[in-house]
């Protein structure tokens, strides 16, 4: 219906089915750039493709059903590849609609790809601008919170957003060289303007998974210092990796080092304090088993170099415990 002279609709209601539905994403500039901009720094409007969706709407809101099969969801400004394919996907959709402000509630959403499997639920809505770090309603205040059953851990920084560092994503994707993720939890609370929220009063930022079978090369070799030879990467690690705002850690509880036969780690941690190009890797733990295979790690690593090369003459037998602390700026 329509009042007086007014252009628009004063009320309406809309109910349907829709199949194949597609919504293109939209990418916003960041300030500076020019709208469509290849590398925009906020996070632009979602986008998606193959979506069935039953509906009912009206003025002041609405509610949909909408399950996907081998569909995309699309993430400007969010993931450095933006679009996500999806096998499987359904969830529960409602949201409000008041004067210039929205807030959506996504419920029961189950969802599966080649890399993930899992659920999750969310609520977000316009930020209030006069309190917003962007000044506007958008990107908007998210809660999200989620599981996932499995997952594959060298893929771990496809779904590391923007705003953590290039560096510091080139570095997650060359060091978790493989293994399983098992028991991922996810959680994003806050105003999207400061993610990935370093100060905890802004809101929060985490990804725990357990980890088997992991291997990690913690100085991968595009940051191997040129003269020196490699660090060994750890190998089959069990344990914990866990991304906390802008750190990383992995608490490990058993594995081994690569070229090192029979000798044992843990427990083990490894911690990036902060994701950014300026970044140190700290490692702490121990090992046990033969003594030779701890020569040999010590006289074909770095470690050589920092030990003035006093054991390279060196030799044993038998088994023995190793005690190990690192810090290694990813910059040198």
């Amino acid at each position: 219906t329509r009042t007086g002279n007014e252009s628009g609709w004063s009320r309406f209601k809309a109910s349907g089915r829709v199949g194949g539905l597609a919504l293109a994403p939209e990418a916003l500039a960041a300030s500076g750039t020019s709208p469509g901009s290849a590398h925009p720094e906020r996070p632009g409007r979602p986008g998606f493709r193959g979506a069935n969706i039953g509906f009912e709407l009206d003025q002041s809101g609405g509610q949909a059903t909408i399950d996907m099969a081998h569909g995309t969801l699309s993430f400007p400004g969010v993931f450095e590849e933006p679009t996500l394919p999806m096998d499987r996907l359904s969830a529960d959709l409602s949201w409000r609609l008041q004067g210039d402000d929205m807030d959506v509630t996504v419920s029961r959403m189950k969802l599966a790809n080649a890399d993930l499997q899992g659920q999750a639920s969310a609520q977000w809505r316009t930020s209030d601008p006069a309190r917003a770090p962007s000044g506007s309603r958008f990107p908007g205040v998210l809660q999200l919170q989620g599981t996932l059953s499995q997952g594959r851990g060298e893929r771990v920084h496809r779904y590391l957003p923007l705003v953590i560092a290039p560096s510091a994503r080139t570095y997650v994707k060359a060091a978790v060289l493989s293994g399983q993720a098992q028991d991922v939890r996810f959680k994003v609370a806050g105003d999207l303007g400061h993610m990935p929220f370093e100060r905890p009063q802004d809101g929060d930022f985490q990804v725990a998974l357990r980890v088997k079978g992991l291997d990690l090369a913690f100085v991968p070799p595009g940051w191997q210092v040129t003269g020196l030879p490699p660090w060994p990467a750890l190998r089959q690690l069990d344990g914990e990796l866990v991304f906390d705002r802008a750190s990383m850690s992995a608490n490990v509880q058993s594995g081994g080092i690569a070229g090192a036969p029979g000798l044992r780690l843990g427990p083990l941690q490894a911690r990036i304090g902060h994701l950014a190009s300026d970044g140190v890797v700290e490692v702490n733990g121990q090992a046990e088993g033969p003594l030779a295979s701890m020569l040999a790690v010590v006289n074909h690593s770095p470690l050589a170099e920092l030990t003035g090369q006093a054991l390279t003459q060196a030799s044993a037998s038998g088994p023995g415990v190793l005690k190990l602390h690192l810090a290694v700026p990813l910059a040198q």
